[in-house]
């Protein structure tokens, strides 16, 4: 992404001057991934889609590349392979190094 700006960055809004309202924005925004992916999880035989404007939203959802949502006792899971330009240089391999930790 030009200037080191990802979907990710624009999503969340973080800029000098950030606010309150900024904060609760950005919020609800990840409740609404949130919601949708609760939804994949538990209507998996149903067409499920999140109907959006906000262009930065929509770009984190697909660079998620999120899929195989399920449910997990009260909860739900599914697994995630974000592209590279969703995240700052160098997250991914922090990332993948922390989850082979995990095995």
């Amino acid at each position: 992404m030009p200037n080191g700006c990802s979907p990710t960055f624009t999503l969340l809004n973080l800029q000098p001057g950030y606010s309150g309202e900024d904060a609760y924005n950005a919020l609800s925004d990840l409740r609404s991934l949130e919601i949708l992916i609760h939804l994949f999880a538990l209507f998996p035989g149903e067409i499920v889609q999140l109907c959006t404007a906000d262009r930065d939203l929509a770009l984190l959802w697909c660079g998620m590349q999120a899929s195989d949502f399920q449910t997990v006792g009260r909860g739900v899971a599914f697994d995630i392979a974000p592209v590279e330009a969703l995240l700052p240089r160098g997250a991914l391999e922090v990332w993948h190094n922390a989850v082979a930790g995990l095995s």
